[in-house]
């Protein structure tokens, strides 16, 4: 028969707009950790083949599908979610093998890993979507396109070993872990439209990105304006990849977000970075390429403004260009491991000088930064009357 999975705006569905008042009898709802006014709903005693989720309880918003929460109801032949709902979470639905139609609102960020496992879906070119979500990659192919539409891409989509993933423009939200056992992955392109990469909601346990990603090669990062990261969420290298992984940053993309590639626990991190020319970057978020080691040369685009705080901390650069844009460095933006590090500032540049592998403001009155770890001593001239901190 048909299988029908759709990805809606909740409000063109008339019939439930009154999502309390048509909340299917038994569910059964609780906080989503202790002290939380956010509540997630379970299948409780409720027994209907068509189960009416809704988004809020008793005065209380309900965000979250709970972890199996529906797991192995056989006799559950639709689901339509509130819009309000932001996160389906791990085996919700898992062995609901007669599950033939979901409504999934776009308020949803969040589909965690074997969320709909044994649910039929719908299998294009290589993928199988719920609605607008793509959750599983086949293993049978080593290229993969996701259709235009898709909206998100879950925990643990990519288990196989494709080894070219592009994700389209229209995806606004990549899981956290969605890449985490691609072992054959080398080039990932990611989409102008993506906001969240890997960002969960607070109490949900993290896996990296490309925790067994050990062949990555490329990343094309095109994301216009994703928003922040967090430092367990980031785009880091699994160290036991040896490549040289470069990072391709795409001519439209307005800023790198905070913790983008924060290279945590042992991981190696980008190896090269890469603007596109013409770039209209104007900002590297704080954190953003912590500690990634293997970087070694970085010419920063005309147009960029600012560099986050400990933007490229504990890094082994051996050289960086400043543009004549740049108004603001953050604290701590270039703490380096390499002694032999050097400085280039743009003589155009109207905020930042640089001398002798110091930065100071234009009229030497600052000292800013200065990159001589290697150095037994350094002359601070008579002009500096103040010295930033850190």
């Amino acid at each position: 028969g048909l299988v029908t999975f759709t990805t809606t705006h909740f409000s063109e569905y008339i019939i439930v707009k009154d999502t309390n008042a048509l909340a299917s009898k038994g569910l059964k709802f609780e906080p989503v950790a202790s002290g939380s006014e956010n509540y997630q709903v379970l299948g409780g005693t409720c027994t209907d083949s068509v189960v009416y989720i809704p988004s809020s309880y008793n005065g209380h918003k309900v965000t979250r599908i709970a972890n199996a929460g529906f797991q192995n109801r056989k006799d559950i032949t639709k689901v339509i979610i509130a819009d309000g709902i932001e996160c389906i979470d791990r085996v919700a639905f898992y062995g609901c093998e007669n599950l033939t139609e979901v409504v999934i609102p776009d308020s949803v960020q969040y589909m965690m890993c074997s969320s709909f496992t044994s649910v039929p879906g719908e299998v294009v070119d290589g993928v199988r979507y719920i609605g607008a979500w793509a959750v599983q990659a086949q293993t049978n192919v080593s290229e993969i396109t996701l259709r235009d539409g898709t909206i998100g891409i879950a925990m643990d989509f990519l288990e196989s070993n494709v080894k070219t993933l592009t994700i389209a423009d229209s995806v606004k939200y990549i899981c956290n872990g969605a890449f985490r056992y691609a072992r054959g992955l080398e080039t990932l392109t990611i989409g102008a439209g993506v906001e969240i990469i890997g960002v969960l909601p607070e109490d949900i346990g993290n896996q990296y990105m490309f925790e067994n990603c050990n062949k990555l090669k490329t990343i094309n990062f095109n994301a216009v304006n994703c928003k922040d990261g967090k430092i367990t969420n980031s785009l880091s290298i699994s160290n036991k990849n040896t490549n040289s992984v470069t990072l391709n940053i795409g001519a439209e993309v307005q800023r790198i977000p905070a913790y983008m590639c924060y290279a945590s626990n042992g991981n190696l991190g980008i190896h090269e970075i890469k603007f596109a020319e013409g770039s209209v970057c104007k900002e590297i978020g704080r954190y953003a390429f912590w500690s990634n080691g293997t970087i070694e040369s970085l010419i920063l685009p005309e147009g960029l403004t600012t560099i986050g705080d400990s933007a490229f901390d504990w890094c082994k650069l051996t050289s960086i260009s400043f543009p004549s844009t740049l108004t603001t460095v953050g604290a701590r933006a270039f703490v380096n491991r390499n002694p032999n590090m050097t400085l280039h500032m743009s003589e155009d540049n109207q905020v930042y000088s640089c001398n002798d592998n110091i930065i100071y403001n234009k009229n030497k009155t600052e000292l800013v930064y200065v990159a001589t770890q290697g150095k037994t001593d350094v002359t601070i001239p008579d002009t500096v009357t103040t010295i930033r901190q850190n």
